[in-house]
């Protein structure tokens, strides 16, 4: 049965390696005493000073059952005086001087108290032995007890109590119950093998001359050996025995159990923990990847203490423990504590992998290095001792020349060794240097388009300069800027997030820093912070640009149909002015006391925004020059007035202003009078002749859009004369 199913939330301190963990009551962890007493009941095995049942009574006891010990499979045991039962080559003697495991004496043993003892001495009991088909201390197999009763140390008074346990499921208890005098015993497990070296980790060393000095017994001291299904590997062990001449793991593909502290959840992939060694340094971390995450961890925190079963193998180069599912995972402790091991830059240089490879898994610290440049996948840092990567997953992005400290994960991927942080609280800034920002015009924002009308740019922060030509116009926050020179592509309406800061004013020459953003079909300047906002000095504040009608009519219907929208775009936040429109008809739905008004010019519609509470309401076939801003609102190109003196009443006949026309008003002996409405600027020309046919006049003009009219001097006589115009914009007319 696996030890995950046996032991419950502890505080587990793992020794050594192979099929054997220790739990001790003196580290926390959940073993109590079940002390069994045998003085009465047991057999007195008549002990000597410096004495083995085995070699000096050739007397071995049988346990009552089969026991697996390491490689060892046996029955019966040799029980010697000096806080000793052999296991193995039982017909020989263990000297009386205790040494450090794994010992060189080549048996198989356990040191329940390996010191000089003497259970002769005066005074002194015996050490008893009794097996039981049914143990006595609830647990419900059979086990074999030796114990040593009021055994003193050789030459001392101090009577001291203890036991060992075997149970046949290859646990070993050892159990002391009264006041110790400890000296420099040896208290642990070792099988032969691990005395000669073949199996070097067939041993498990609890306390030697008192190191560690928490696991000196005292009375009521606990220690469960127990035994594993599969060897336990410590993950430096995992981590620093490797194939010779590879970098892979010498336990590649075998079942292992290990255990450490959680000190990542989820950083290199959703199903992957990192665990930790308490004490850290090389080879101390290795990642745990999960097969089944059913739930996520559960309720494993970063901190806690688990042991855990799983086949360690390589993923491309990177060590890893996989274990089924989280049935396979104990929760030991928590909040535990743990070094996090502190590094400079070359230690995980991909110029020096030796070293790289030494803290592959492990977390560890770099301070003070220097963000040298960005990659598409990582930072490239370097301290004065060498160059590292940073992974540019789970941060926020960094500025190239600032100085940061870095927690995090080394990981082995794509043939590198770089650092990954865990979130982004891992990176810290110590320094950064002020952002540099591209300087971009109005026009290249503008102009520089994807298919969908958007600029490319999105997303990117640059320093924009232009005059700023209304405050609050569209939206309380905006700033409507002009490029220079003022036309198509030159417009953008900036958006300061904080409010319009005091210091700004129209016709302010300006340079913004901002993120370019679409918002709702509106390219704009997204100010994230006045203070990168300068007032260069007071610019001009340009004069509407004249368009036809059309410029902004995206119906199939427009003058300039199918050309649109590629002009009501090139528009965008320019001010614009289109003359003579005939309203038609409002939209007053969800605006408020803000109307769109719908007009027309010949076939080209066009809509504006009228504030009617305080400009009043244009009547429905009343004509006007409209002033606005080109802006985009709900799919819809409109134009937003700045105030009712945008909105400029034309009067005259409806056959006058409902152009496009060139007509004569009128004939005297100065000239003629030229009326017009155009939609667009256009160039005519005219000829005045005589009724003989001789030219008078021959003129061409340059006509302005919308409605005017314009005098042709001319020196007439009374009489009858030709008159021709011809132009781009309108049909030939003789009169």
């Amino acid at each position: 049965m696996s030890v995950l199913f046996l032991i419950a939330s502890a505080g587990l301190y793992v020794g050594g390696n192979g099929p054997y963990i220790y739990l001790s009551n003196q580290d926390g962890d959940p073993v109590t005493m079940n002390w069994i007493d045998i003085s009465s009941t047991g057999t007195a095995v008549g002990a000597g000073d410096d004495w083995c049942s085995g070699y000096n009574a050739s007397t071995l006891y049988g346990l009552g059952f089969t026991f697996n010990f390491y490689d060892v499979t046996t029955d019966s045991i040799s029980i010697c005086s000096n806080g000793t039962v052999l296991l193995e080559n039982v017909s020989n003697y263990l000297t009386l001087t205790n040494t450090a495991l794994p010992s060189s004496n080549a048996f198989g043993f356990i040191a329940v108290m390996w010191d000089d003892l003497n259970p002769a001495a005066s005074g002194a009991d015996d050490i008893y032995f009794e097996s039981f088909s049914t143990c006595p201390d609830g647990y419900a197999g059979a086990c074999a007890v030796v114990q040593y009763n009021n055994v003193p140390r050789y030459g001392s008074t101090v009577y001291m109590n203890f036991e060992v346990i075997f149970y046949d499921n290859g646990d070993i208890k050892l159990q002391y119950n009264s006041p110790i005098y400890y000296d420099d015993a040896t208290i642990g497990i070792q099988d032969s093998l691990a005395a000669v070296g073949v199996e070097p980790n067939y041993y498990l060393q609890y306390v030697y001359n008192g190191d560690p000095a928490n696991h000196i017994p005292d009375s009521g001291t606990v220690i469960l050996f127990k035994k594993l299904d599969y060897n336990y590997h410590t993950i430096a062990d995992i981590q620093g025995t490797v194939i010779p001449g590879t970098d892979t793991s010498a336990y590649y593909g075998d079942t292992v159990y290990t255990s450490g502290i959680i000190v990542s959840k989820g950083a290199k992939t959703s199903k992957g923990l990192h665990i930790k060694m308490s004490d850290g340094g090389p080879f101390s971390g290795v990642m745990v990847y999960v097969n089944d995450t059913t739930g996520g961890f559960g309720d494993l925190q970063i901190g806690d203490n688990v042991l855990l079963r799983g086949y360690v193998t390589e993923f491309y180069g990177y060590t890893e423990v996989v274990v089924d599912s989280m049935s396979h995972l104990s929760l030991l402790s928590s909040g535990n504590t743990f070094v996090v091991d502190t590094i400079t830059a070359s230690m995980i240089s991909n110029t020096n992998v030796d070293t790289a490879e030494m803290y592959e898994g492990v977390l560890v610290f770099l301070d003070s290095a220097v963000v040298d440049s960005e990659g598409t996948y990582y930072y490239y840092l370097s301290d004065p001792t060498g160059t590292a990567l940073l992974s540019k997953d789970n941060i926020d992005p960094l500025t190239v020349g600032s100085i940061i400290s870095v927690t995090g994960l080394v990981i082995y991927s794509y043939g590198e060794y770089k650092l990954l942080a865990r979130t982004p609280s891992d990176v810290q800034i110590i320094y950064e240097p002020a952002p540099v920002y591209p300087a971009l015009t109005i026009d290249t924002i503008q102009r520089t388009m994807d298919s969908t009308y958007s600029t490319v740019f999105v997303g990117d922060t640059a320093v924009v300069t232009g005059v700023i030509t209304s405050l609050g116009v569209s939206g309380a926050r905006n700033a409507f800027l002009a490029g220079n020179p003022y036309g198509p592509y030159n417009g953008i309406v900036a958006y300061f997030s904080q409010g319009i800061p005091s210091f700004l004013n129209e016709g302010d020459s300006v340079e913004i820093t901002a993120l370019i953003t679409e918002y709702y079909g509106n390219t704009e300047l997204y100010v994230f912070d006045t203070t990168l906002v300068n007032v260069l000095g007071t610019g001009t504040i340009p004069d509407p640009i004249v368009i036809p009608a059309g410029y902004v009519d995206t119906s199939s219907t427009s003058t300039y149909y199918p050309e649109q929208p590629d002009t009501a775009e090139a528009y965008e936040h320019v001010l614009v002015k289109v003359e003579t429109l005939q309203i038609t008809g409002y939209n007053t739905t969800d605006f408020g006391t803000w109307f769109v008004v719908e007009a027309q010019k010949g076939n080209d519609r066009v809509y504006f925004y009228v504030d009617t509470l305080n400009w009043g309401t244009p009547a429905v076939g009343d004509y006007y020059n409209v002033t606005g801003y080109v802006y985009t609102r709900y799919g819809q190109y409109v134009l937003v007035p700045r105030s009712a003196a945008d909105l400029e009443q034309v009067t005259g006949s409806a056959e006058d202003l409902s152009g496009p026309f060139v007509r004569i008003a009128s004939v005297d002996r100065n000239g003629i009078v030229i009326r017009y409405n155009l939609s667009e600027p256009g160039d005519v020309n005219i000829r005045i002749y005589a009724i003989n046919g001789r030219l008078i006049v021959n003129r061409s003009l340059r006509l302005n859009s919308g409605y005017g009219e314009l005098r042709v001097p001319a020196a007439l006589r009374s009489g009858v004369y030709i008159i021709n115009f011809n132009g781009n914009r309108f049909k030939t007319i003789v009169r």
